[in-house]
């Protein structure tokens, strides 16, 4: 669904042929950790597959942000990342979780306030997207702190 988005948003998102690639790699790499789950220990699948999933976040949008700014449009890349904040809570402790959080949000928000001029939409939009990566963030943490203390 996410590659049909990208495809129908494609004069908003500049370089959405990496884009629908990575999502591609992404699925790949992804198939492959679920065929290791029988033989490899969950917890290392889990940590792959968020590393895998985090790195092609963070190459994937630097590459669209950057071609974003260049002709000032506002794509909606931006909701990919509570997807993977909530992921990456679920899998970690609260600290990592926390840590994981903040270094996407931090990412993000480095790239929106250098990219993008001040009177841009964008710009003006950043504090209400940033406090929505960390508010979901941290509701995903204190959720999966519940989950893991109630399984034990």
């Amino acid at each position: 669904m996410l590659a049909s988005a990208m495809v129908f948003s494609r004069d908003r998102l500049p370089h959405w042929e990496l884009m629908a690639g990575s999502i591609g790699i992404l699925l790949l790499c992804n198939l492959f950790f679920l065929t290791r789950l029988g033989t490899w220990d969950y917890r290392l699948v889990a940590l792959l597959g968020t590393i895998v999933d985090t790195v092609l976040l963070l190459v994937a949008s630097n590459i669209a942000i950057r071609g974003s700014a260049t002709i000032d449009v506002t794509s909606d890349l931006w909701l990919i990342y509570p997807l993977v904040i909530i992921g990456g809570a679920y899998r970690f402790r609260p600290t990592a979780s926390v840590g994981f959080t903040l270094l996407l949000s931090v990412w993000y928000g480095a790239h929106i306030l250098t990219l993008f001029p001040s009177e841009s939409r964008t710009y003006d939009e950043f504090p209400v997207r940033i406090n929505f990566f960390v508010l979901m963030g941290i509701l995903a943490t204190v959720m999966n702190a519940g989950l893991r203390r109630r399984n034990r």
